[in-house]
């Protein structure tokens, strides 16, 4: 049976990328994309209504890659959970960072659960191919990613390593410091190694 993962995927070149290296290292992939926003009434400056471009981009790369593409609307989560949390902090006097909150909460919790919940676009079973460590635990789904950040499994401590990325230059580990030991045993970061030029 083939190894089965979910790519988080913007539209962009990053996470395109990444879902086309996790086809070649031997998975079957499927991409994820999340609605954030309410694209009601803004226009950007082509005329589509703002938010739908990355989705329509995506769509484009996975069929170009041959994979499904699972659209998640996850507006009252962005609200609540980065939105509404950022607003909190600047209040406060803190100087948050609203990517941080996204990929704590959203991406690496709710997109990997309501992913993993579609028992056709993931396997629970899935490994990580020697991406990122040898422990990944053979019962939890893998989520991918086009950042570019390394995850190394430590075997004295038995802990998960959340490192820099090869091109320092492009480097994304600091957006996932609060990425817990659970969500970093169930994630790859396909770009970690590789230097964007």
């Amino acid at each position: 049976m083939r190894k089965k993962a979910i790519v988080a995927m913007s539209g962009g070149v990053d996470s395109s990328v990444a879902a086309y290296l996790m086809q070649q290292v031997g998975y079957e992939v499927s991409g994820a994309i999340m609605k954030l926003f309410d694209t009601n009434s803004a226009q950007n400056e082509k005329g589509k209504l703002r938010g739908t471009d990355n989705i329509e981009d995506a769509r484009k790369v996975a069929d170009r890659l041959g994979i499904e593409l699972g659209v998640f609307d996850m507006r009252p989560e962005f609200r609540a959970e980065v939105i509404e949390r950022f607003i909190a902090a600047y209040e406060g006097g803190q100087t948050p960072n609203p990517c941080v909150f996204c990929n704590m909460k959203l991406k690496f919790e709710d997109l990997y659960n309501k992913a993993a919940a579609l028992p056709d676009e993931i396997n629970p079973g899935a490994d990580d191919a020697g991406l990122t460590g040898e422990e990944k635990s053979e019962d939890k789904a893998v989520i991918a990613t086009g950042h570019y950040a390394v995850i190394e499994y430590d075997e004295k401590s038995g802990r998960y390593r959340l490192k820099k990325a090869a091109d320092s230059a492009k480097d994304q580990s600091y957006f996932l410091y609060t990425l817990s030991q659970e969500q970093l045993s169930r994630t790859v970061f396909p770009l970690g190694a590789l230097n964007k030029q």
